[in-house]
Protein backbone atom coordinates (compact mmCIF):
# COMPACT_ATOMS: atom_id res chain seq x y z
CA UNK A 1 0.00 0.00 0.00
CA UNK A 2 0.91 3.75 -0.59
CA UNK A 3 0.16 6.67 2.19
CA UNK A 4 -2.29 7.86 0.19
CA UNK A 5 -4.18 4.21 0.14
CA UNK A 6 -3.63 3.95 3.88
CA UNK A 7 -5.31 7.13 4.72
CA UNK A 8 -7.94 6.01 2.33
CA UNK A 9 -7.51 2.61 4.43
CA UNK A 10 -8.15 4.71 7.74
CA UNK A 11 -11.29 6.83 6.59
CA UNK A 12 -12.83 3.14 6.62
CA UNK A 13 -12.39 2.49 9.83
CA UNK A 14 -13.04 5.37 11.13
CA UNK A 15 -16.51 5.22 9.28
CA UNK A 16 -17.79 2.67 11.40
CA UNK A 17 -19.33 2.76 14.93
CA UNK A 18 -18.62 -1.29 15.04
CA UNK A 19 -15.22 -2.80 16.79
CA UNK A 20 -15.62 -5.77 15.44
CA UNK A 21 -15.85 -3.94 11.36
CA UNK A 22 -12.95 -2.11 12.79
CA UNK A 23 -11.10 -5.15 12.97
CA UNK A 24 -12.26 -6.55 9.73
CA UNK A 25 -11.23 -3.45 7.41
CA UNK A 26 -8.03 -3.46 9.35
CA UNK A 27 -7.68 -7.10 8.77
CA UNK A 28 -7.34 -6.99 5.11
CA UNK A 29 -4.65 -5.52 4.92
CA UNK A 30 -2.52 -6.64 8.27
CA UNK A 31 0.29 -8.21 6.37
CA UNK A 32 1.28 -4.64 4.49
CA UNK A 33 4.56 -3.32 6.21
CA UNK A 34 3.39 0.35 5.56
CA UNK A 35 0.84 0.00 7.15
CA UNK A 36 2.18 -1.51 10.42
CA UNK A 37 5.35 1.04 10.25
CA UNK A 38 2.18 4.26 10.33
CA UNK A 39 0.41 2.10 13.21
CA UNK A 40 3.81 1.78 15.57
CA UNK A 41 4.90 5.30 14.59
CA UNK A 42 1.12 6.41 15.79
CA UNK A 43 0.43 4.40 18.65
CA UNK A 44 3.40 3.02 20.46
CA UNK A 45 4.32 5.13 23.65
CA UNK A 46 8.09 4.91 23.54
CA UNK A 47 7.99 6.82 20.29
CA UNK A 48 6.75 11.10 20.66
CA UNK A 49 7.48 13.63 18.29
CA UNK A 50 7.67 16.59 20.48
CA UNK A 51 5.07 18.24 18.65
CA UNK A 52 1.75 19.12 20.49
CA UNK A 53 -1.82 20.07 18.71
CA UNK A 54 -1.09 23.82 19.94
CA UNK A 55 2.75 23.67 18.40
CA UNK A 56 1.60 21.93 14.86
CA UNK A 57 2.19 24.47 12.22
CA UNK A 58 -0.68 25.67 9.58
CA UNK A 59 0.52 24.28 6.30
CA UNK A 60 -1.64 24.74 2.96
CA UNK A 61 -2.50 21.31 1.84
CA UNK A 62 -1.65 20.46 -2.02
CA UNK A 63 -3.61 18.47 -3.61
CA UNK A 64 -0.77 16.43 -5.94
CA UNK A 65 2.23 15.46 -4.88
CA UNK A 66 4.69 12.05 -3.32
CA UNK A 67 3.43 9.56 -1.07
CA UNK A 68 5.80 8.52 1.84
CA UNK A 69 9.04 7.84 1.44
CA UNK A 70 12.47 7.43 2.91
CA UNK A 71 12.26 10.99 3.67
CA UNK A 72 9.20 10.63 5.69
CA UNK A 73 10.66 7.90 8.06
CA UNK A 74 13.88 10.03 8.58
CA UNK A 75 12.06 13.10 9.49
CA UNK A 76 10.28 11.12 12.10
CA UNK A 77 13.04 9.35 13.44
CA UNK A 78 14.80 12.99 13.67
CA UNK A 79 11.46 14.23 15.69
CA UNK A 80 11.21 11.17 17.62
CA UNK A 81 15.02 11.44 18.73
CA UNK A 82 14.57 15.40 18.95
CA UNK A 83 17.49 15.69 16.95
CA UNK A 84 14.96 18.01 15.69
CA UNK A 85 13.15 20.16 17.85
CA UNK A 86 11.48 23.96 18.36
CA UNK A 87 11.24 26.09 15.45
CA UNK A 88 13.62 23.78 13.51
CA UNK A 89 10.98 20.85 14.18
CA UNK A 90 8.26 22.72 13.10
CA UNK A 91 10.29 23.86 9.57
CA UNK A 92 11.15 20.66 8.67
CA UNK A 93 7.58 19.49 9.16
CA UNK A 94 6.31 22.50 6.97
CA UNK A 95 8.60 20.96 4.20
CA UNK A 96 7.51 17.71 3.68
CA UNK A 97 4.27 18.40 4.08
CA UNK A 98 4.98 20.52 0.95
CA UNK A 99 6.10 18.00 -0.90
CA UNK A 100 3.39 15.21 0.19
CA UNK A 101 0.17 14.79 -1.74
CA UNK A 102 -3.26 15.95 0.36
CA UNK A 103 -3.89 12.42 1.60
CA UNK A 104 -0.26 11.20 2.86
CA UNK A 105 0.04 14.89 4.38
CA UNK A 106 -3.01 14.54 6.65
CA UNK A 107 -1.91 10.97 7.74
CA UNK A 108 1.64 12.28 7.98
CA UNK A 109 -0.04 15.28 11.02
CA UNK A 110 -1.85 12.56 12.13
CA UNK A 111 1.43 10.10 13.17
CA UNK A 112 2.89 13.22 14.79
CA UNK A 113 -0.22 14.15 17.14
CA UNK A 114 0.15 10.30 17.42
CA UNK A 115 -3.95 10.10 17.08
CA UNK A 116 -4.81 8.10 13.33
CA UNK A 117 -8.61 9.73 14.22
CA UNK A 118 -10.06 6.71 13.06
CA UNK A 119 -11.45 5.44 16.36
CA UNK A 120 -8.56 3.23 17.30
CA UNK A 121 -7.21 2.32 20.38
CA UNK A 122 -4.35 0.15 21.19
CA UNK A 123 -6.23 -3.50 22.07
CA UNK A 124 -7.92 -3.00 18.81
CA UNK A 125 -4.65 -2.57 16.69
CA UNK A 126 -3.33 -5.85 18.68
CA UNK A 127 -6.04 -8.02 17.75
CA UNK A 128 -5.20 -7.34 14.21
CA UNK A 129 -1.33 -7.16 14.64
CA UNK A 130 -0.69 -9.13 17.72
CA UNK A 131 2.25 -7.81 20.09
CA UNK A 132 2.40 -4.70 17.39
CA UNK A 133 1.75 -1.62 20.13
CA UNK A 134 3.28 -2.23 23.77
CA UNK A 135 1.49 -1.83 26.76
CA UNK A 136 1.93 -1.34 30.02
CA UNK A 137 0.83 -4.13 31.55
CA UNK A 138 1.77 -3.82 35.11
CA UNK A 139 1.00 -6.07 38.21
CA UNK A 140 -1.96 -5.13 39.88
CA UNK A 141 -3.29 -6.55 43.10
CA UNK A 142 -6.33 -7.78 44.07
CA UNK A 143 -8.16 -7.84 47.69
CA UNK A 144 -6.59 -9.69 50.59
CA UNK A 145 -8.21 -12.87 51.86
CA UNK A 146 -6.45 -15.02 54.29
CA UNK A 147 -7.46 -17.93 52.46
CA UNK A 148 -5.77 -16.99 49.05
CA UNK A 149 -2.08 -16.61 51.13
CA UNK A 150 0.44 -19.94 52.00
CA UNK A 151 2.54 -18.44 54.41
CA UNK A 152 5.49 -17.00 54.47
CA UNK A 153 4.56 -13.61 52.22
CA UNK A 154 6.42 -10.70 51.64
CA UNK A 155 4.85 -7.73 52.79
CA UNK A 156 5.28 -3.72 51.32
CA UNK A 157 3.97 -0.78 52.81
CA UNK A 158 1.65 0.54 50.21
CA UNK A 159 2.47 4.03 49.10
CA UNK A 160 -0.29 7.31 48.31
CA UNK A 161 0.86 7.94 44.69
CA UNK A 162 1.33 7.75 41.27
CA UNK A 163 2.46 4.48 39.29
CA UNK A 164 5.56 5.25 36.88
CA UNK A 165 7.18 2.20 35.96
CA UNK A 166 10.83 3.55 34.47
CA UNK A 167 12.73 1.91 31.22
CA UNK A 168 16.15 2.58 31.89
CA UNK A 169 18.82 1.98 29.12
CA UNK A 170 21.84 1.32 30.42
CA UNK A 171 23.98 1.49 27.29
CA UNK A 172 22.70 5.14 25.88
CA UNK A 173 22.28 6.33 29.75
CA UNK A 174 18.48 7.29 29.09
CA UNK A 175 15.75 6.79 31.66
CA UNK A 176 11.65 7.53 30.88
CA UNK A 177 9.41 7.50 33.11
CA UNK A 178 5.46 6.94 32.01
CA UNK A 179 2.48 6.91 33.69
CA UNK A 180 0.40 3.84 33.69
CA UNK A 181 -1.45 4.68 30.34
CA UNK A 182 1.88 5.08 28.84
CA UNK A 183 2.53 8.72 28.47
CA UNK A 184 5.61 10.21 29.29
CA UNK A 185 6.63 11.62 32.45
CA UNK A 186 9.16 14.31 32.47
CA UNK A 187 8.46 15.83 36.58
CA UNK A 188 10.67 12.50 37.56
CA UNK A 189 13.82 13.40 35.23
CA UNK A 190 15.43 14.72 38.57
CA UNK A 191 15.71 10.92 39.48
CA UNK A 192 16.86 9.57 36.29
CA UNK A 193 20.77 9.55 37.11
CA UNK A 194 20.76 7.91 40.46
CA UNK A 195 18.66 5.47 38.92
CA UNK A 196 20.65 4.73 36.02
CA UNK A 197 23.98 4.38 37.96
CA UNK A 198 22.14 2.06 40.55
CA UNK A 199 21.02 -0.09 37.47
CA UNK A 200 24.58 -0.16 35.68
CA UNK A 201 25.54 -1.65 39.23
CA UNK A 202 23.60 -4.18 38.94
CA UNK A 203 25.27 -5.53 35.83
CA UNK A 204 21.71 -6.88 34.01
CA UNK A 205 21.80 -4.71 30.87
CA UNK A 206 18.29 -2.57 30.44
CA UNK A 207 15.01 -3.29 32.68
CA UNK A 208 11.90 -1.59 33.52
CA UNK A 209 12.10 -0.60 37.08
CA UNK A 210 8.20 -0.34 38.46
CA UNK A 211 8.07 1.79 41.38
CA UNK A 212 5.88 5.22 42.29
CA UNK A 213 5.93 8.84 42.04
CA UNK A 214 5.34 10.10 45.54
CA UNK A 215 4.75 13.64 47.34
CA UNK A 216 4.70 13.70 50.83
CA UNK A 217 1.00 14.71 51.11
CA UNK A 218 -2.48 13.05 49.23
CA UNK A 219 -2.56 10.81 46.47
CA UNK A 220 -4.21 13.99 44.77
CA UNK A 221 -0.76 16.14 45.37
CA UNK A 222 1.15 13.50 44.07
CA UNK A 223 -1.51 13.29 40.87
CA UNK A 224 -1.21 17.21 40.14
CA UNK A 225 3.03 17.24 40.84
CA UNK A 226 3.71 14.66 38.56
CA UNK A 227 1.22 15.84 35.79
CA UNK A 228 2.70 19.35 35.34
CA UNK A 229 4.05 19.82 31.98
CA UNK A 230 7.93 20.80 32.94
CA UNK A 231 10.82 18.92 34.91
CA UNK A 232 11.65 20.62 37.90
CA UNK A 233 8.93 21.91 38.75
CA UNK A 234 8.47 19.36 41.44
CA UNK A 235 10.66 16.83 43.41
CA UNK A 236 8.41 13.68 43.91
CA UNK A 237 10.13 11.04 45.95
CA UNK A 238 10.56 7.69 43.83
CA UNK A 239 9.84 4.66 45.73
CA UNK A 240 10.91 1.57 43.82
CA UNK A 241 9.00 -1.59 44.40
CA UNK A 242 9.82 -4.03 41.75
CA UNK A 243 12.80 -4.86 38.47
CA UNK A 244 12.45 -6.63 35.59
CA UNK A 245 15.06 -7.16 32.92
CA UNK A 246 13.96 -5.77 29.65
CA UNK A 247 14.45 -8.96 28.04
CA UNK A 248 12.43 -10.96 30.61
CA UNK A 249 9.79 -7.71 30.38
CA UNK A 250 9.19 -8.10 26.55
CA UNK A 251 9.13 -12.44 26.87
CA UNK A 252 6.67 -12.02 29.97
CA UNK A 253 8.54 -14.35 31.81
CA UNK A 254 10.35 -13.17 35.03
CA UNK A 255 12.78 -14.58 37.73
CA UNK A 256 10.44 -14.99 41.39
CA UNK A 257 9.85 -12.18 43.38
CA UNK A 258 12.12 -13.18 46.06
CA UNK A 259 15.16 -12.91 43.32
CA UNK A 260 13.98 -10.04 41.78
CA UNK A 261 13.95 -8.34 45.31
CA UNK A 262 17.40 -9.53 45.77
CA UNK A 263 18.50 -7.38 43.06
CA UNK A 264 16.74 -4.56 44.63
CA UNK A 265 18.68 -4.96 47.94
CA UNK A 266 21.79 -4.21 45.80
CA UNK A 267 20.65 -1.07 44.51
CA UNK A 268 19.82 0.30 48.21
CA UNK A 269 23.06 1.51 49.15
CA UNK A 270 23.65 3.40 45.81
CA UNK A 271 20.56 5.26 45.69
CA UNK A 272 20.14 9.01 47.54
CA UNK A 273 17.22 8.57 50.11
CA UNK A 274 15.86 11.60 50.06
CA UNK A 275 14.50 11.50 46.40
CA UNK A 276 14.90 7.58 45.23
CA UNK A 277 14.16 4.89 47.56
CA UNK A 278 13.65 1.25 47.53
CA UNK A 279 10.37 0.28 49.64
CA UNK A 280 10.92 -1.52 52.65
CA UNK A 281 9.92 -5.11 52.81
CA UNK A 282 9.60 -7.83 55.41
CA UNK A 283 8.59 -11.68 55.51
CA UNK A 284 5.27 -12.35 57.00
CA UNK A 285 4.36 -15.53 58.92
CA UNK A 286 1.05 -16.06 60.00
CA UNK A 287 -2.68 -14.05 59.61
CA UNK A 288 -2.13 -12.79 63.05
CA UNK A 289 1.30 -11.02 62.08
CA UNK A 290 0.06 -9.71 58.80
CA UNK A 291 -2.75 -7.71 60.42
CA UNK A 292 -0.65 -6.22 63.11
CA UNK A 293 1.72 -5.00 60.23
CA UNK A 294 -1.02 -3.18 58.68
CA UNK A 295 -2.44 -1.91 61.78
CA UNK A 296 1.58 -0.68 61.80
CA UNK A 297 1.53 0.70 58.47
CA UNK A 298 -1.99 2.39 58.68
CA UNK A 299 -0.23 4.04 62.00
CA UNK A 300 2.63 5.46 60.22
CA UNK A 301 0.43 7.30 57.58
CA UNK A 302 1.13 4.56 54.52
CA UNK A 303 -1.87 3.30 52.58
CA UNK A 304 -1.98 0.13 53.33
CA UNK A 305 -0.04 -2.79 52.82
CA UNK A 306 0.98 -5.07 49.31
CA UNK A 307 1.52 -8.48 50.10
CA UNK A 308 3.60 -10.77 47.19
CA UNK A 309 3.92 -14.22 47.05
CA UNK A 310 7.81 -14.39 47.05
CA UNK A 311 7.59 -17.22 44.51
CA UNK A 312 5.44 -16.37 41.86
CA UNK A 313 7.42 -14.09 38.50
CA UNK A 314 6.01 -10.74 38.37
CA UNK A 315 2.68 -10.89 36.66
CA UNK A 316 1.81 -8.68 34.03
CA UNK A 317 -2.36 -8.54 35.13
CA UNK A 318 -4.41 -7.91 37.73
CA UNK A 319 -4.14 -11.77 39.84
CA UNK A 320 -3.53 -13.27 43.47
CA UNK A 321 0.22 -13.13 43.16
CA UNK A 322 0.14 -9.61 44.46
CA UNK A 323 -2.57 -8.76 47.52
CA UNK A 324 -3.86 -5.40 48.68
CA UNK A 325 -4.55 -4.41 52.17
CA UNK A 326 -6.33 -0.73 52.45
CA UNK A 327 -9.58 0.78 54.45
CA UNK A 328 -12.38 2.03 52.31
CA UNK A 329 -15.56 4.12 53.00
CA UNK A 330 -18.58 3.29 51.44
CA UNK A 331 -21.75 6.25 50.84
CA UNK A 332 -25.18 6.07 49.37
CA UNK A 333 -26.27 8.09 46.84
CA UNK A 334 -28.81 8.67 44.06
CA UNK A 335 -27.89 7.43 40.70
CA UNK A 336 -28.68 10.78 38.45
CA UNK A 337 -27.48 9.37 35.46
CA UNK A 338 -25.78 6.74 32.78
CA UNK A 339 -23.24 6.38 30.55
CA UNK A 340 -23.01 3.79 27.42
CA UNK A 341 -19.60 2.00 27.93
CA UNK A 342 -16.97 1.15 25.24
CA UNK A 343 -15.03 -1.46 23.40
CA UNK A 344 -16.50 -4.87 24.90
CA UNK A 345 -19.29 -3.08 26.71
CA UNK A 346 -20.65 -1.14 23.58
CA UNK A 347 -24.06 -0.72 23.30
CA UNK A 348 -24.44 -1.54 27.12
CA UNK A 349 -23.82 0.83 30.33
CA UNK A 350 -20.74 1.74 30.65
CA UNK A 351 -21.44 3.21 34.47
CA UNK A 352 -23.61 5.86 36.60
CA UNK A 353 -23.68 9.08 37.54
CA UNK A 354 -24.07 9.64 41.50
CA UNK A 355 -23.81 13.16 43.35
CA UNK A 356 -21.64 13.60 46.19
CA UNK A 357 -22.40 17.22 48.30
CA UNK A 358 -23.30 18.61 44.74
CA UNK A 359 -20.79 16.63 42.89
CA UNK A 360 -21.24 14.72 39.73
CA UNK A 361 -19.17 11.65 40.31
CA UNK A 362 -18.72 8.72 37.42
CA UNK A 363 -18.60 4.96 38.61
CA UNK A 364 -17.97 2.73 36.04
CA UNK A 365 -16.61 -0.49 38.10
CA UNK A 366 -18.17 -2.48 40.21
CA UNK A 367 -21.00 -4.01 37.79
CA UNK A 368 -21.19 -7.49 35.80
CA UNK A 369 -21.83 -8.33 32.69
CA UNK A 370 -25.68 -8.55 32.86
CA UNK A 371 -26.12 -5.83 35.05
CA UNK A 372 -24.46 -3.70 32.14
CA UNK A 373 -27.16 -5.18 29.82
CA UNK A 374 -30.01 -5.33 32.23
CA UNK A 375 -29.35 -1.13 34.10
CA UNK A 376 -28.66 -0.40 29.88
CA UNK A 377 -32.06 -1.51 29.48
CA UNK A 378 -33.93 0.06 32.30
CA UNK A 379 -31.47 2.72 33.82
CA UNK A 380 -31.80 3.17 37.52
CA UNK A 381 -31.94 6.96 37.47
CA UNK A 382 -33.13 7.89 40.81
CA UNK A 383 -32.44 4.83 43.11
CA UNK A 384 -30.23 4.91 45.58
CA UNK A 385 -26.86 2.94 45.41
CA UNK A 386 -24.00 2.24 47.90
CA UNK A 387 -20.49 3.49 46.38
CA UNK A 388 -17.31 2.01 48.20
CA UNK A 389 -14.25 4.47 47.74
CA UNK A 390 -11.37 5.15 48.88
CA UNK A 391 -11.18 9.22 50.11
CA UNK A 392 -12.89 12.22 49.18
CA UNK A 393 -10.93 14.04 46.87
CA UNK A 394 -10.28 18.22 47.29
CA UNK A 395 -12.95 18.74 44.71
CA UNK A 396 -15.34 17.49 46.61
CA UNK A 397 -15.56 13.88 43.92
CA UNK A 398 -14.75 10.24 45.24
CA UNK A 399 -10.96 8.53 45.06
CA UNK A 400 -11.76 5.13 42.99
CA UNK A 401 -15.12 4.83 43.38
CA UNK A 402 -16.74 1.43 42.99
CA UNK A 403 -20.46 0.67 42.71
CA UNK A 404 -21.67 -1.83 45.55
CA UNK A 405 -25.50 -2.61 45.74
CA UNK A 406 -28.07 -1.16 45.11
CA UNK A 407 -29.90 -0.17 48.80
CA UNK A 408 -33.70 -1.68 48.19
CA UNK A 409 -33.80 -0.80 52.45
CA UNK A 410 -33.29 2.64 51.86
CA UNK A 411 -35.59 3.31 48.74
Amino acid sequence: MTSEGIYALLLAVGASNSRLEKEKTLDQEKHDPLLRWVMTQAYSPFITFGVSDKTFPIVAYSRIGDNFDDNTATLLRNLSTRYLSGQTAVQAIVNEMARLNYASSRLLKNIILKDLRCGVAESIINNVFPGLIPTFDCAKAIAYKPSLVKWPWAAEYKYDGLRTPAFVHTVDGVVTFYSRNGLVVHTMDHCAEALLHAVRFLGIGDCVVDGEAVVPASFNQSVSAVKRKEAGEVKANYVIFDIVPSYHWYARETATYRKRREMLEKMVPLLPREYVSVAPMVYIHSAEQVEDYYQRALGLGYEGLILKNPEDPYSFKKNKSWLKMKPTDTLDLEIVGVFEGEGKYEGMLGGVYVTHKGVKVGVGSGFSDGDRETLWANPPIGRLAEIMFQEVTPDGSLRHPRFKKFRHDKE
